[in-house]
């Protein structure tokens, strides 16, 4: 719908600085009613990686326990109504034009009092969405951090969850491991209980000795080895599997739900194999094409690792923002890949420039080129006439655009 579109433009230009705190939507909300003070029960998520991962799973075991849950993830892939989910569904066009109205009338009032980004405006418009709709629960996850951010208002949420926790955006929340957890750490709140994922030394120390100064009871999930096929592939699900299991079973959830949530969950282009659409038709017999989101080094890393298991020779096809560290993500890769080609991500000014991306992968002995899109790409490898598996990754923004038409 073009107007939703529009208004979420004009949120888009309204401020471009990213300022961490919570002073600013905190007071707005308080002008609104306080919204985010009238919704059903909420879990909250912060981690590096795997939360929207956790959630599918987690969303999925309690549909399979009869019950209602909404959720606000980021970023989407396709359409903004991806964010917000209204009992199992994507917000409907319809409500969400009619809350977005309302949130920029009341903005307008008020913004040259209170400067909003983007993401604290449309956390505003969850936040109403969800005071409107009653559910079981509330699936939140974290834009960026947790300390500071924009959904981080509620004093007692009924669970915290810390996915793994690793090196990523950085210039917002501290060069090492112990300061990312901090932030990451201010999701927890005194006296409610937090699950998180197994972590490294430097962040368990971190997330303990908040619990210990909070009274918190902190749970670290066991990665359990012993799972149904699960719905999301890759191994490193098993322990976004587990940490949903636990936080599963630590608000009462059956265990049928838990087995069958496992095997029903739904979260696109997270190691999703493309099979319909203009680039999966451009393959002959035995090619295959996936499509990863992973854009840090942690996911790099987790993708290197499924790559290593394949018998096929393995091309990447790379497009990047300039925020990610490149250099690191293709490190990842050493001795696994045939041959990277780099695109630019369509409509991404702040993308990295294909020519550039392949440079410097060739400077760490990569064989790599520059493409204009995803399909010289493909022509270049199915040229080569081997049958190979092709992976489509890098960022979370090309791939929504592969999504757009191959899904």
């Amino acid at each position: 719908m073009s107007e939703i579109h529009d208004i979420l433009n004009r949120f888009d230009k309204h401020r471009g600085k990213i300022d961490l705190s919570l002073g600013r939507i905190t007071e707005f909300l308080g002008r609104i009613g306080n919204p985010h003070l009238k919704i059903p029960p909420v879990i909250h998520f912060a981690g590096t990686n795997g939360k929207g991962s956790t959630i599918a799973f987690l969303k999925a075991i309690i549909e399979a326990n009869s019950q209602l849950c909404h959720s606000y993830t980021s970023p989407h892939l396709v359409r903004f109504n991806e964010r917000i989910n209204i009992s199992g569904k994507e917000i409907d066009d319809k409500f969400l034009l009619e809350i977005l109205r309302e949130v920029e009338r009341e903005y307008e009032k008020h913004k040259h009092e209170i400067g909003l980004t983007f993401f604290e405006l449309t956390t505003v418009t969850a936040f109403i969405a969800f005071s409107r709709v009653k559910a079981d629960y509330i699936l939140l996850e974290t834009g960026l951090g947790g300390q500071f951010d924009a959904t981080n208002l509620l004093a007692k949420p009924l669970l915290t969850v810390i996915t793994p926790i690793s090196f990523d955006h950085m210039e917002f929340l501290g060069d090492t491991l112990a300061k990312i957890a901090y932030e990451k750490a201010g999701i927890m709140k005194p006296n409610v209980p937090c699950i998180s994922a197994p972590q490294a030394k430097e962040v368990i120390e971190v997330l303990s000795e908040v619990a210990r100064k909070n009274h918190i009871e902190l749970m670290f999930a066991a990665t359990h080895q012993e799972l149904p096929k699960l719905a999301l592939a890759g191994d490193h699900q098993k322990v976004n599997a587990s940490v949903a299991i636990a936080t599963a079973r630590k608000i009462g959830l059956s265990e049928k739900a838990i087995a069958e949530g496992l095997t029903t969950a739904i979260w696109p282009a997270r190691m999703q194999k493309l099979t319909r659409g203009k680039l999966p038709e451009m393959l002959p017999t035995g090619f295959e094409l996936w499509l990863d989101g992973a854009h840090n080094l942690d996911g790099a890393r987790v993708l290197a690792a499924e790559i290593g298991k394949l018998k096929k020779p393995v091309y990447l096809i790379l497009g990047m923002m300039k925020t990610k560290d490149a250099q690191s993500y293709f490190q990842q890769f050493e001795k696994t890949i045939n041959c990277i080609y780099t695109i630019p991500i369509p409509s991404e000014t702040n993308c990295y420039d294909p020519e550039i991306l392949a440079e410097m992968a060739k400077k760490l002995w990569f064989k790599a080129e520059a493409c204009d899109d995803a399909e010289e790409a493909l022509d270049k490898i199915i040229a080569q006439k081997e049958p190979a598996t092709i992976f489509i990754c890098g960022s979370l923004y090309l791939a929504g655009k592969i999504l757009e038409n191959n899904s």
